[in-house]
């Protein structure tokens, strides 16, 4: 019978080798302790929000407003019908700047030396607006144990870990105006890390008992992504991008798309001016 040939032993082998490979690249998603990766997600977090300095991002936003054709419905009926969906009716840009400042956010027009307005409503007027989406999500989230957190495991392309959360009305900051309605509502929703650096990924916000604290409204979403950022006191994580969303009772859904860039230490003795 004739032997081995001399190829044999090296293929043998590779094939133990891609079988090695394979088995670690599947051993970290089985060796997640999610309890213990929550507490460093919480720990970056808290220092984040401890170490960082009074600093101003420029804020730049698309609203828009679109008939979804679907008035007088459920709001069932309108949640499933409307997403992506309705002719145009409003569209605008604007441009702010937005402060952290003793885990509350600041708004004020390009360049002001003052910021006095913790509502960018009361610049812009008019619309749909809610607060929390560049920072005060997250401080109440993940520092005033204040949420329930339950883990879901890997999302779907492996690269990241998925939890969801509640936030009870009684720790919430987050308010919501629509017209002449406005309420502070607890909220739950979702996020994803990066279980190697611990990394918050992408936060999801959803208001809960909307629909008795807000007749006229039918949904409000929030999404943010993030990214870090270097000032001159070291690199700290804030939103990429925001998009919100919220669908009314009259089939009217508003759009608002917010990026955050530029961002500079701040001093009051001087205007923040950022490139163009």
């Amino acid at each position: 019978m004739p032997g081995p040939t001399p190829s044999s032993k090296p293929n043998a082998k590779l094939l133990r080798l891609s079988v090695l490979l394979a088995l670690a690249a599947v051993a970290p998603a089985q060796d997640i302790d999610s309890a213990v990766l929550l507490s460093k997600v919480k720990a970056r977090v808290r220092e984040n929000t401890r170490t960082i300095p009074k600093f101003v991002c420029r804020q730049k936003m698309e609203r828009q407003s679109f008939a979804t054709g679907h008035d007088r419905r459920s709001c069932g009926v309108l949640v499933d019908s409307s997403a992506g969906k309705g002719s145009l009716l409003t569209s605008d840009r604007a441009v702010l700047d937005v402060m952290l400042s003793d885990n509350s956010e600041m708004f004020a027009w390009p360049g002001a030396q003052s910021f006095e307005a913790d509502d960018q409503d009361d610049l812009l007027g008019g619309g749909f607006s809610g607060n929390g989406d560049f920072a005060t999500f997250v401080i109440t989230i993940f520092t005033l144990d204040a949420a329930t957190f339950h883990y879901h495991g890997r999302c779907e392309t492996g690269s990241c870990v998925h939890y969801t959360y509640e936030i009870p009305v009684v720790a919430s900051h987050y308010y919501v105006k629509t017209g002449q309605d406005e309420a502070t509502l607890g909220y739950h929703g979702s996020f994803d890390v990066d279980p190697q650096s611990a990394d918050l990924l992408r936060l999801n916000v959803t208001p809960t008992d909307l629909a008795k604290a807000i007749p006229a409204a039918c949904d409000v979403r929030t999404q943010m992504t993030y990214t870090k950022t270097a000032v001159a006191a070291g690199e700290f994580t804030i939103p990429a991008s925001t998009e919100k969303q919220y669908l009314s009772k009259d089939g009217t859904r508003y759009l608002d798309r917010v990026s955050y860039e530029g961002c500079r230490q701040y001093s009051s003795e001087s205007a923040i001016r950022f490139e163009d």
